[in-house]
């Protein structure tokens, strides 16, 4: 639960570490944190790993490492603990490789799980914290234990995003774009590292700002077409292929690539996709006729498709590709 500080409201969080990453538990899920002398291991029997005797009764451990398919030295086993948690009437033990101390984190700070077509973007975590400009996930007990998450406070994070997202650049980049009359031209690198063989437009009153390439934080079990999370304006904002949501192949990301941060016209939501470095902003309209395509492009995820000068223009609907069910693409 959020506590008082001379700051303001803030949320404690255990910072653990799983893998080569460290993740956050919530402090008011702890209840203790345990050696492994206890832990009666029982070889292959899935993500409960064994079961731990606390305060004279038996739970289960899960190893959150081996539900994300991390990797697991024999070093990591002389630090490891066990972290008891309990969240209403779930309680179990998260075996960790270590425990690194407890971190106090201003409550603007935390944000939920952002959502990608009609669902959360992963179902493994309850929250992101910033710390110290770095993004940190932190676990969900309600995945660990196979339950449905009851999201308690996913809904109140989501509208603040969504508050404080509709303070900002309402007009485009900075205040400084004149809106719906011009459109922002880009290209991607495919995975081979060529161009894509078609441009993407789109309106300059969605785009908020185009950055260097930044450092994107990993979210295990996100769909394949999100690349993970950007630390954006401190905020999370997801990063997607977009190249890839429409269906066609991978993009790739190199050092000409940079970062379009854009918001949809529906909710404000923000999401960020990698585009080449090379772009363009041409006023409207711009001469043009219909271009029918293949079907290698998901069409319901696009505003039309169109020939323009000597390239094809894609336009995608961003609100679609945001809010679509991911069973829409093809």
């Amino acid at each position: 639960m959020p506590v008082q500080s001379q700051y303001g409201r803030s949320r404690t969080f255990l910072n653990t570490q799983i893998g080569d990453s460290n993740y956050f538990v919530n402090m008011s899920w702890v209840q203790s944190i345990e050696r492994t002398d206890n832990l009666k291991r029982q070889p292959g029997s899935g993500n409960i790993i064994g079961v731990l005797s606390f305060e004279r009764i038996n739970i289960d451990v899960f190893s959150f490492s081996s539900l994300l398919n991390l990797e697991h030295s024999e070093e990591d086993f002389v630090s490891e603990r066990v972290v008891v948690i309990k969240k209403q009437d779930i309680r179990m033990g998260l075996l960790v490789n270590s425990v690194s101390g407890i971190v106090e984190i201003q409550q603007d700070l935390v944000f939920g799980i952002p959502r990608i077509a009609d669902s959360n973007i992963s179902d493994y975590f309850e929250n992101i914290a910033i710390s110290e400009d770095e993004l940190y996930l932190s676990i969900s007990p309600d995945f660990i234990a196979g339950r449905l998450s009851d999201n308690i406070n996913e809904s109140e994070a989501n509208d603040k995003i969504i508050a404080q997202t509709n303070k900002i650049d309402q007009n485009g980049t900075n205040g400084r774009t004149t809106g719906s009359n011009q459109i922002l031209l880009f290209q991607m690198l495919d995975e081979d590292g060529k161009l894509s063989e078609y441009v993407f437009g789109m309106s300059i009153s969605q785009i908020l700002q185009i950055l260097e390439p930044q450092k994107v934080l990993d979210v295990p079990g996100s769909p394949d077409f999100v690349y993970g999370l950007i630390n954006w304006r401190n905020r999370p904002v997801p990063v997607i292929d977009l190249y890839k949501r429409i269906g066609l192949k991978n993009s790739k990301i190199t050092d000409q690539t940079r970062f379009v941060v854009a918001r949809t016209l529906t909710g404000g939501h923000i999401v960020c996709f990698p585009v080449y470095f090379d772009v363009n902003v041409k006023k409207l309209p711009l001469p043009h006729q219909k271009l029918p395509l293949g079907s290698d492009i998901d069409m319901s995820l696009t505003k039309g498709t169109f020939k323009a000068e000597d390239y094809s223009l894609v336009i995608p609907d961003m609100d679609k590709i945001v809010f679509s069910k991911i069973s829409n693409i093809n």
